[in-house]
């Protein structure tokens, strides 16, 4: 890149910098997508699936031993 001339880095430099501007931009609407179709953390769905959670009382042991 040193070799060429000041005009062909500079295309060199808007061609790297619009690709990455427009694949984070569709990478982002992508992301917002997903999670308006597969709504993560919504408990109706997952009760609806049959998959729930079962609560129990967490004693300290069970804390620390979750640490390692």
């Amino acid at each position: 890149s040193a070799s060429l001339n000041a005009k062909m880095n500079g295309k060199i430099a808007v061609r790297t910098l619009v690709y990455f501007l427009l694949t984070s931009l569709f990478n982002a609407i992508l992301g917002v997508a997903l999670a308006l179709l597969i709504h993560p953390g919504n408990s109706g769905i997952r009760e609806s699936m049959g998959s729930s959670t079962q609560t129990r009382a967490v004693n300290i042991l069970d804390s620390l031993l979750d640490l390692g």
